[in-house]
């Protein structure tokens, strides 16, 4: 049940960029035999697991066997080509993040296999709440320092909701151990604006910082003795932040003292700015945030920031 969808003139844009789809002839006969196999097989596991508590990914199919068999039959190019990604690291970890997005998005909320991922309902509330607030209540204002957090990025936004459809919300793995510092809060028309203090480097002659994807040129971000040059902003559609804020997406840092945290090395900020793990199941999340952030870059800025 159900289908993908696209803009006017996405699919193709997608198909001549040639690092998405593959155009191939398919034997309609050959796929819908190997789907009704897949039903079958997911009927059973669904029996099984039905059983238990609760579902996961392995439970109702990710679909890489069988994409990986469709793609071994185009030709021995393609074999070859599957052969190579599956021997590098980034074949175990784009099927992980696949994962992670079944259990969180496909599987109904009282069969998830994480028992701290918060309910629709209870996201919907907090999100009605946060835009009842007015600035006075808000844990935000401008100068504040917020970071990151290391586990909760990986699909791009803390949670489901509206606030962070791809049509209003870049996808932000960006923001996986980020600081920022709060350069205007958004109130009625007027969106927040933030800068990202350890983005990667982007003019290293003039020492100029990644600052956000919104081009919105260079800034000097001045300290009471030091200063730091950025390009460009985050904007955020006014009650995003602090519904960020809410979630734990983004913490308010212990310490507001700009002046010290830019002194600090970039990949040592989000330490400085009070970040740490503390569980292992947590480091194991933060690890695979790290790879997303770094694929962020490489793809949308072809930065490498390993």
């Amino acid at each position: 049940r159900g289908c993908g969808g696209g803009g006017e003139g996405q699919l193709q844009n997608e198909l001549d960029r040639g690092d998405t789809w593959t155009m191939v002839a398919v034997d309609q006969r050959k796929v819908l035999g190997d789907l009704r196999i897949e039903q079958t097989a997911l009927r059973n596991r669904l029996n099984e697991a039905f059983k238990g508590q609760n579902f996961t990914a392995n439970d109702v199919g990710d679909g890489l066997a069988m994409w990986e068999r469709l793609y071994e039959s185009i030709g021995p190019t393609y074999k070859t080509r599957l052969a190579d990604f599956k021997a590098s690291s980034d074949s175990a970890h784009t099927d992980e993040m696949l994962r992670r997005w079944i259990n969180r998005c496909l599987i109904p909320e009282r069969f998830r296999p994480d028992p701290d991922a918060l309910p629709a309902a209870d996201v919907a509330e907090m999100a009605r709440k946060v835009q009842e607030r007015t600035s006075r209540e808000s844990l935000v204002r401008e100068g504040t320092i917020l970071r990151g957090s290391a586990t909760m990025w990986l699909l791009g936004k803390p949670v489901e909701h509206e606030l962070f459809a791809t049509w209003q919300f870049v996808p932000g793995q960006y923001f996986h151990k980020s600081v920022l510092v709060v350069v205007q809060v958004g109130e009625g028309n007027r969106p927040s604006l933030l800068a990202v203090l350890n983005g990667p480097v982007i003019d290293s002659e003039a020492s100029v910082f990644w600052g956000g994807p919104a081009n919105t040129g260079e800034v000097e971000l001045k300290s009471p003795t030091d200063s730091i040059r950025i390009s460009g902003l985050v904007v955020m559609k006014p009650g995003t932040l602090e519904f960020l804020v809410e979630l734990g997406a983004f913490e308010v840092a212990a310490s507001n003292d700009l002046d010290k945290l830019i002194r600090e090395p970039v990949d040592e900020r989000w330490h400085a700015a009070g970040g740490r793990i503390k569980e292992w199941s947590d480091a194991k999340t933060a690890a695979l945030g790290d790879i997303q952030k770094t694929l962020w870059f490489r793809r949308f800025l072809d930065i490498d920031v390993r």
